[in-house]
């Protein structure tokens, strides 16, 4: 069981990450929402689990996005490195709502970054209603998906036990 709990979370995300580059007719509001829920499914199982999707990989599943869509190449890999970042700095809770209220401010600023590099890239300003329709999607989404992807993510460490941290042993 430990093995598909070690192998689930990375192909759940990258399963995210392919199935956002599907254009599904949808507004044009829709173009930050879909592939923002790859960024909701990150958050998820690396605030509950630190580490459950390895920072390589989202890297690369942010790269395949932006090469499936033919969007500027590495967009959504820093857009997903920012959730990445962000699920590295929110406590390990096991209360939903703790959780859920971790997440806003993570939330903020990935939508934040998103909205920088993007208006960056055009070279002005991009309308931000678009980022915030996104936003209260994905604020919505993360406690269904939460629950639903537990199943999938190993349990998280407790205060007691003992783990790695980058750069402790130099």
């Amino acid at each position: 069981m430990s093995l598909v709990r070690s192998v689930m979370p990375p192909l759940v995300f990258l399963a995210f990450a392919m199935l956002a580059a599907v254009p599904w007719g949808a507004a044009s509001a829709s173009g930050i929402i879909g592939p923002l829920l790859p960024a909701v499914v990150l958050h998820a199982m690396n605030s509950r689990s630190p580490g459950a999707v390895p920072e390589w990989l989202t890297f690369l599943g942010g790269l395949s996005l932006d090469a499936l869509t033919q969007g500027p190449l590495g967009y959504f890999a820093l857009v997903y490195l920012m959730a990445y970042v962000m699920a590295a700095m929110t406590p390990v809770s096991s209360n939903r709502l703790v959780s859920w209220l971790r997440y806003a401010p993570a939330l903020v600023v990935v939508l934040a970054t998103a909205w920088l590099v993007s208006s960056l890239y055009m070279l002005r300003a991009q309308d931000v209603m678009g980022y915030i329709e996104a936003g209260a999607v994905a604020f919505c989404a993360f406690p269904v998906l939460s629950w639903l992807l537990q199943p999938l993510t190993p349990a998280p460490v407790g205060p007691g036990a003992a783990t790695y941290t980058r750069g402790a042993g130099l």
